[in-house]
């Protein structure tokens, strides 16, 4: 009789690989190792855009009860969370074209609110400064201006709110039919007329040609 013949060395593909936490072995060739992807969770009051929301949340309840100096300290914590354009060193066209200017808006929004908090608070010396270097970088934000002017004013530099107000129209000169609104219009002549200090009512609307030349300041900035 012929001995028998010696086992054949199995192929690695057969080798069966243990489970995890087991003395068995499954079937089926062994696999590489796989990183598993990690993710955090952050609650969004941690984040500086989710804390933005909060802050002008509570500023806007604030203003409702009453309360302008709450309301204006809570705006100054929220836009102290702003440095520079928002996603600036992510490259997503998406990102920058839907987000981006979404939450430009609430900045300028919120920043407008806290500057007529200021000066209903009588803090016009506090903010002029402000107020011209974002007159600067953004010209056609008439909002801007007015509030600029108001302050001006109040400070007993009529001369000054003049000189802005044409400054104003010099920005606008080249924009064919834009022209300043009727609140900037109101408080020019009341400065020529009496120097009397008003805030006269903003505009239910403002007109269109205002509103696109402020989309382009905006977009000049970023």
């Amino acid at each position: 009789m012929r001995p028998p013949s010696p086992p054949r060395p199995a192929h690695p593909a057969d080798t069966a690989a243990p489970e995890p936490g087991s003395g068995r072995h499954r079937a089926g060739p062994a696999h590489p190792h796989r990183p598993r992807r990690c993710t955090i969770e952050v609650a969004p009051c941690r984040l500086d855009l989710g804390r933005f929301a909060e802050l002008t949340r509570l500023a806007r309840a604030a203003g409702d009860r009453g309360d302008p100096a709450g309301e204006a300290d809570l705006l100054t914590e929220a836009l102290a969370l702003w440095h520079g354009q928002p996603f600036a060193d992510i490259k997503s066209e998406s990102l920058h074209r839907e987000v981006t200017p979404r939450l430009r808006e609430s900045w300028i929004t919120a920043g407008e609110r806290y500057h007529d908090v200021c000066l209903s608070l009588g803090r016009h010396d506090q903010i002029v400064g402000e107020l011209r270097a974002l007159t600067h970088k953004y010209p056609f934000h008439e909002r801007r201006w007015i509030q600029l002017m108001t302050a001006l004013h109040r400070c007993g530099r009529r001369g000054e709110a003049l000189q802005a107000y044409a400054a104003m129209r010099r920005s606008f000169r080249d924009e064919p039919g834009v022209e300043p609104g009727e609140e900037a219009r109101q408080l020019h002549l009341a400065m020529l007329r009496s120097g009397e200090d008003i805030i006269p009512e903003r505009d239910a609307a403002p007109a269109s040609g205002r509103e696109a030349l402020r989309e382009r300041d905006q977009q000049r900035a970023s």
